[in-house]
């Protein structure tokens, strides 16, 4: 790189006596010509140049700021401007020295400004100049470049040319470079800020015209979007605005209402100087042609001053200007307070910060630091002591000044500490409010929005009381938003606790419901009865009526509104019509109800009309009595066919089709004037109402019944029919005589026998005691025990001995030899045929 790219900006143009053959480092533009190439006049400006060319320049106000007593001569013969009237504009130039704003104007309005001689690099324009555009109405101004090394810290006229160019100008034309964008010193801004405040005082009134700021970015080449420039100098405009001390009336206003900001750029004049030109000449399009969309001036931003009373306008103006103290430059003693209190300020601040660290360390924690506040108090105070104590020994203005800003930035400081220090509280206050809620909900007796609003009050009240002792004395934090988000948070979680009380209180009625109504229904369908089905109605009925007061009773406490409340009976309808569908499955199951037809059966069947049991005799109608048994339980069976539920039917009565709204039945309130029953929830409420009157039995599963019914009725008709057969049969007389006839003899061998007789009535009075003990059955048991243990080992021992073969294999096994043996012995005398060998217990040969 090059030492012209390092040190100095690129040059705009040559002077006209410069050589055209002065060595740089890139290729070079040839030199513009000024006014200083014309022959001067009489009065020491350039003389008119030809009738195309550009108009002579004034001086209007000297580097010594002495204003020009020529204006009105040059408005009237000179420019020809003085007969205007209103038809003319006036834009002005400002920016730092340097930075071709002569170029610019050259450029744009063909005008002859002095441009810098590049051999020498110094200050070109000294006081404020003033030219009329050739062929328009405009004149043009060029204002001494600000910040330059002749004028050194003298920054008053600066300050005052700046001030009486934006006071007259219609528009201000604001040229800096790129790399300036985002410097406070370097854009201008401080001295901006300066300005517009005095601009605001002396000039500015409520609906006065505006001003139009026109930013050019000059060397615009680094890539950087111009949306992106465009917002950092609006940033740092607003800023300035925001920090002006406004005049009363104005304390509320906004740049907005005083000045139209544009941006433009234009590309590095010297890398790129094709791109310039084009760009330029678009430019300069904008500030000629009152047709284009984008033109610079408009009627609004005029002053109302006449042509022709202009140049007094401009005397009297820079009069009052160069009067005002307020543009004065600090003196030294204030340059001096200012620097002493900026280090003593850093160090106060420095100390202040450690000590908000300190706290801030513990708040990040998630820890609510009781003392925040006192220690905050207290470690600004002692910040403050030292400060106060040296930096009040200068320029008292600028102590307190300084002193504010100091308080300012320790309050922004501890300010992230004081939101961390509410985000933990408001965390903490969440989880009291929680628990304070668990705790007073335990209670039987507790009202939920009393002890709601006791839980959010208490709570609320321990964040204030957080968020206010946290506070610095003098800062103007205020916590409204976060305690607003407290509010909210606590307002969800009640809304959110009162469904989850409402959910439980619906889950508690409706398990009543399908606890209590099951049971009554099937102990009444256990022994049907011609009033079998008022029954069952009536035990739903009064179920759910009173399951329906419960739940409405007991919901009022959480402030339920109609519509939810018909939400929640709707809900408990289909849940209680659902348990009663259940019920009456179960009890329509095809077991049940066999057993329930068997029951009946054997009730009319094997009992009379009082209820007692039947003994058969030869002469009682058992065919007819079967018949009408037969006919109750078919009865029965058609009963339970389909359920005749007349309250179900008044609570289809209250829906239309799809569960819309309908005539309610009696005694049954519709749930659809408060509009909180939905349609799937009614859709739902519809379809258990239909199910339910849906026949319990169809016709096949009917026949099945009646089928496995048949069976169990003809087995009892059949044992009452063998149980006459078994009446009628008994031992005929005449057996009798036979038999004491035949044991005539053994009756007196007893008598003959005095020991055989004793044992007799010994065997007879141990079966008395047997008898009259009730140990028969125990001693039939036994004995059926030891019997079948004997007959175990006996068939054991027998076939261990047989070989497996067993007695009756034996004894075959033995004749079929015999048989075999003789046979042999007729046919020949033959040898005896060996046994075969006798298997053991296993089944195998045995060894001899």
């Amino acid at each position: 790189m090059s030492n012209w790219d390092i040190s100095s900006p690129p040059n705009e143009a040559t002077d006209a006596h410069s050589p055209a053959t002065a060595a740089a480092p890139l290729p070079m533009s040839p030199p513009e010509p000024t006014s200083r190439d014309l022959p001067p006049n009489g009065n020491g400006h350039g003389a008119a140049p030809h009738a195309d060319g550009p108009t002579p320049r004034l001086q209007i106000i000297d580097e010594n700021k002495d204003f020009s007593a020529d204006l009105e001569a040059y408005m009237e013969r000179t420019w020809d401007m003085a007969g205007r009237g209103f038809d003319y504009n006036l834009v002005a130039v400002f920016g730092s020295q340097s930075t071709g704003k002569s170029t610019l104007l050259n450029r744009l309005f063909q005008t002859d400004f002095a441009v810098m001689n590049e051999a020498s690099r110094g200050q070109t324009t000294k006081g404020i100049w003033l030219a009329r555009a050739p062929a328009l109405p405009t004149l043009v101004m060029d204002v001494e470049g600000t910040d330059g090394r002749e004028r050194g810290e003298d920054q008053d006229f600066e300050r005052k040319s700046s001030l009486f160019a934006l006071a007259i100008a219609e528009v201000i034309i604001l040229n800096m470079w790129e790399h300036m964008v985002g410097l406070y010193h370097g854009a201008n801004m401080g001295l901006l800020k300066t300005v517009m405040e005095v601009n605001l005082q002396l000039f500015q009134k409520k609906n006065a015209p505006k001003t139009h700021l026109f930013f050019v970015i000059r060397d615009h080449a680094s890539g950087t979007p111009l949306a992106n420039l465009a917002d950092t100098v609006s940033a740092d405009l607003n800023k300035i605005w925001a920090s002006l001390a406004k005049p009363a009336g104005l304390e509320d206003s906004t740049l907005q209402q005083f000045f139209d900001v544009t941006f433009t750029s234009l590309p590095h004049k010297r890398l790129m100087p094709k791109d310039f030109e084009a760009e330029a000449s678009a430019l300069r399009r904008r500030f000629v042609d009152p047709y284009h969309l984008d033109y610079v001036f408009r009627p609004h931003y005029k002053k109302g001053i006449p042509a022709d009373g202009f140049p007094h306008f401009a005397r009297d103006i820079w009069a009052q200007i160069n009067s005002n103290r307020d543009l004065d430059l600090p003196s030294q003693q204030e340059l001096l307070a200012q620097f002493r209190c900026d280090e003593l300020a850093a160090t106060a601040l420095d100390g202040f910060t450690t000590a908000v660290v300190a706290a801030k360390t513990q708040v990040d924690a998630g820890n609510v630091v009781e003392t925040l506040g006192a220690t905050l108090n207290a470690a600004l105070d002692a910040a403050l002591a030292p400060f106060d104590t040296q930096a009040s020994r200068y320029h008292k203005a600028v102590y307190q000044r300084k002193r504010r800003d100091l308080v300012d930035r320790a309050h922004a400081a501890a300010f992230i500490a004081y939101s961390g220090q509410l985000r933990n509280a408001h965390r903490r206050a969440v989880v009291l409010f929680k628990s304070s809620l668990d705790f007073r909900l335990k209670a039987k007796s507790a009202d939920f929005y009393n002890v709601v609003e006791a839980a959010q009050t208490e709570v609320l009240a321990y964040f204030s009381n957080i968020a206010t002792s946290s506070r610095m004395t003098e800062a103007e934090w205020s916590f409204d938003e976060p305690a607003a988000a407290l509010r909210d948070e606590l307002d969800h979680l009640i809304q959110q606790r009162r469904d989850d009380e409402l959910a439980k209180l619906v889950h508690a009625v409706e398990r009543k419901v399908q606890s209590d109504l099951p049971d009554a229904v099937a102990e009444l369908l256990a022994t049907p009865t011609a009033d079998m089905w008022p029954r069952v109605d009536a035990v739903f009925r009064d179920e759910l009526s009173s399951a329906e007061e419960d739940l409405t009773t007991r919901a009022t406490a959480l402030r339920i509104t109609d519509a939810e409340r018909d939400a929640r009976i709707a809900a408990l309808r289909t849940a209680s019509i659902t348990s009663l569908r259940d019920a009456l499955a179960t009890a329509t199951t095809e077991a049940a109800l066999v057993q329930k037809l068997k029951h009946t059966f054997e009730a009319s069947f094997r009992y009379d009309e009082h209820g007692v049991p039947r003994v058969w005799k030869p002469s009682d109608d058992i065919d007819g009595a079967y018949r009408r048994a037969r006919e109750v339980a078919q009865n029965t069976l058609q009963a339970f066919v389909v359920a005749d539920l007349p309250s179900v039917t008044a609570l289809e009565a209250s829906l239309g089709i799809n569960g819309k709204a309908g005539e309610s039945g009696e005694g049954t309130r519709s749930l659809f004037a408060s509009g909180g029953v939905d349609e799937a929830v009614a859709d739902e409420l519809h379809r258990s109402i239909v199910a339910l009157r849906k026949p319990l039995l169809p016709a096949s599963k009917t026949a099945t019944l009646q089928s496995r019914f048949r069976l169990e009725a003809d087995a009892m008709y059949t044992d009452a029919k063998r149980s006459v057969v078994a009446t009628q049969a008994h031992i005929p007389r005449w057996l009798l005589g036979v038999m004491v006839v035949l044991g005539w003899n053994e009756f007196v061998e007893l008598l003959r026998s005095p020991m055989l007789l004793l044992f007799l009535i010994f065997l007879g009075a141990v079966g008395f005691v047997v008898y009259a003990t009730g140990m028969s059955g125990p001693l039939m048991v036994v004995g059926s025990r030891v019997g079948a243990e004997v007959a175990r080992q006996v068939g054991e021992k027998v076939h261990e001995a047989t070989g497996g073969r067993g007695i009756v294999g034996s004894v075959n096994e033995y004749v079929m030899h015999s048989m075999n043996t003789t046979t042999a012995t007729a046919a020949g005398g033959a040898e005896k045929p060996p046994l075969p060998p006798r298997p053991d217990a296993n089944g195998k040969p045995k060894s001899e």
